[in-house]
């Protein structure tokens, strides 16, 4: 189940009700998917990069970092180059807005990027078994942690970037797109969100039912903590 966001429109909710209003603008970017977006605090604004759309049997491929100031949207310049897929995280240790991204060149590496406000500049570079697909800053431990497979992350600590065997893997995600990540500041740790596919018996045969169960994580600096969930839907 692909995780697909639209971003034809910047949707805000205003103070005097509870809503979206249409933020979107003539000169935005236009509507795609497979993209990242992250809330850069050096700069005051939120920085989109890549994605693609498909229409009529033709893919088009964004190559493009954007911002959102909160009224306007201003094009930068190019994304950061990837043969895959990117995640954006801001760390709070170094205040910067990283991009980390995958190329491949016989063999697999995932790269740190820092925007610097008109441009990315690559600041570490790591052999790595998988492209990225979602990060999140933990500020307790300076660092921020890159998913890319259930036994493996990227660690950025500031200064090095390095890829890591977890110890505890999260062993039940198995659809890599729907993975998102976020800074809990109640619980003191990363959240991870996933889904699960699930088997069964459908008109008699085993089999994929159709539907996900939702999984979520913490990551203990070591691995990652199965938390049991009882209210979100499957989804």
């Amino acid at each position: 189940m692909l995780k697909i966001a639209i971003v034809a429109a910047v949707l805000t909710v205003p103070s005097f009700a509870q809503g979206w209003v249409n933020r979107s603008g003539l000169n935005g970017p236009a509507p795609r998917s497979g993209h990242a977006m992250g809330y850069d605090a050096a700069h005051g604004y939120t920085v989109l990069v890549g994605g693609y759309s498909y229409a009529n049997g033709n893919t088009t491929t964004y190559d493009e970092t954007w911002t959102w100031d909160g009224s306007n949207w201003t094009l930068r310049g190019p994304a950061p180059s990837t043969n895959y897929t990117t995640a954006l995280a801001y760390h709070g240790g170094s205040n910067s807005l990283l991009a980390f991204t995958a190329t491949w060149n016989g063999a697999l590496n995932l790269h740190a990027l820092a925007w610097t406000g008109t441009a990315w500049s690559t600041v570490g570079t790591v052999g790595s078994s998988s492209s990225p697909t979602a990060a999140a800053y933990d500020p307790i431990r300076q660092e921020t942690v890159v998913y890319l497979t259930p036994d493996r992350v990227g660690i950025w600590n500031g200064t090095t970037l390095t890829s890591m065997t977890v110890l505890a893997p999260a062993v039940q995600l198995q659809l890599a797109d729907d993975i998102s990540m976020a800074w809990d500041p109640v619980a003191g740790r990363i959240v991870l969100m996933g889904s699960q596919l699930v088997y069964g018996y459908v008109n008699g045969t085993w089999g994929f039912t159709g539907t996900y169960a939702p999984r979520m994580y913490e990551w203990t600096g070591l691995g990652w903590a199965h938390r049991q969930l009882t209210n979100p839907p499957a989804r």
